[in-house]
């Protein structure tokens, strides 16, 4: 986005709008606390989809399949939401949110290096600041009140917990541009910081999916042992072991000693039933509820509603919950078509390094709500692996 040269410093036009467009998605919660700043995204939201509508026509492009499927997923949940009476404006905000970041992404994915810079960039601003409200106010930047938790202590990404939602990606994004040829420097001071971050705050999941992240792109053994495949079968029978049948007893070394969670998962094994049991009395899903609706049907414990149940605590359910199994169905293939990609361009370390993202989002997804829209880098940058062999250049082992 920067250039320099002979002394002189030059802005490159094309990353600089795209580095905008990132900032404009990225929405760090400090900034959405503001309430001038959330009718300000709100309105650049609505410019950022003219934006895309207007480049898709001018430029006679067809959006990439990803994008109909994102766009197809969050259409059908605004559907059920206005069926049953639910939350219709955030279904309706978060269809906008969400289906403009992926288009923006399949935008400007036709200059990857522009690209990946722009969201490395935005990423290095909101980590560093983070780091900063961390590591200057330990009890926290902001605080709110809410009737689950009582008063929140935040920082400028949010709660210590929500962290994984932006360091995940950034660590991602990272990686690959290290990979790409970028400045080695940049991207390690940016992981550093993200570590950094996660030993003072943070949760035991990012810890463990952040640093399993890295450790599977520097060990070359990995490629030859978590193949597309078998990490597909690896997070599937996880979920349903842990999920539906609730044999954790084998993995209690784990859970207790390295994510600090007791065998109930911090309850949520008490969630995920009342989510199945939602899910088979209405299989075609309930939209986005309001979150009283939410609480009432998840948090439903024994002699007591837990008023922290608004979502179900594991991604998939998640999905299920809300988009039925018509809703699970559009999202998995997006999961699955990106693992194919993956395999298909599998002697690429990039196409490698982001299966490995996939594969850590499904294992993450068993304990965590992932539905925020910097985490859908995650799942849809495998469709852009053909984007990113043409900068390489060729093959990248």
């Amino acid at each position: 986005m920067f250039r320099f040269q002979n002394g002189t410093v030059s802005i490159n036009i094309r990353g600089f709008l795209m580095f905008i467009a990132m900032l404009i998605y990225c929405q760090p919660e400090y900034l959405k606390s503001i309430p001038a700043m959330g009718r300000i995204y709100r309105d650049f939201m609505l410019v950022g989809i003219m934006f895309v509508m207007f480049s898709y026509i001018s430029k006679k492009r067809f959006p990439n399949f990803f994008v109909w499927l994102v766009l197809l997923y969050n259409s059908w949940l605004t559907f059920l939401t206005i069926q049953n009476n639910g939350d219709i404006k955030r279904a309706i905000f978060q269809l906008l949110l969400f289906t403009g970041f992926v288009s923006m992404i399949d935008i400007f994915s036709e200059n990857m290096q522009d690209l990946i810079e722009s969201l490395l960039f935005t990423f290095e601003m909101v980590v560093y600041l983070n780091f900063v409200t961390v590591l200057f106010f330990p009890d926290g930047f902001f605080h709110r009140v809410n009737d689950a938790y009582g008063i929140t202590k935040e920082w400028f990404l949010g709660a210590d917990n929500n962290f994984l939602f932006t360091l995940f990606p950034a660590t991602l994004i990272a990686l690959l541009y290290k990979n790409l040829g970028g400045v080695k420097i940049r991207a390690y001071s940016l992981i550093s910081i993200i570590l950094a971050t996660q030993l003072i705050k943070g949760s035991g999941t990012a810890k463990v999916g952040i640093v399993a992240l890295i450790l599977f792109d520097l060990v070359p053994l990995v490629k030859y042992i978590l193949t597309p495949y078998r990490g597909l079968v690896i997070s599937s029978t996880l979920s349903f072991l842990i999920v539906v049948t609730g044999k954790v007893e084998f993995l209690r070394g784990i859970v207790e000693g390295v994510l600090g969670k007791d065998l109930t998962f911090t309850s949520r094994t008490f969630i995920w039933d009342n989510a199945m049991s939602a899910i088979r009395e209405k299989p075609f899903g309930y939209g986005m509820m309001t979150f009283t609706d939410n609480v009432h049907i998840l948090g439903n414990f024994p002699g007591w509603i837990w008023k922290g149940a608004t979502h179900a605590h594991n991604n998939f359910l998640q999905v299920l919950f809300q988009g039925g199994y018509l809703g699970f169905g559009v999202y998995f293939l997006i999961i699955l078509k990106g693992a194919m990609l993956c395999r298909k361009y599998w002697d690429d370390r990039n196409a490698r390094l982001l299966f490995y993202g996939l594969f850590i989002f499904t294992i993450i997804s068993i304990t965590e709500n992932l539905e925020m829209q910097m985490m859908y880098l995650v799942i849809i940058l495998p469709f852009l692996l053909p984007n990113i062999l043409v900068k390489e250049g060729g093959k990248n082992g």
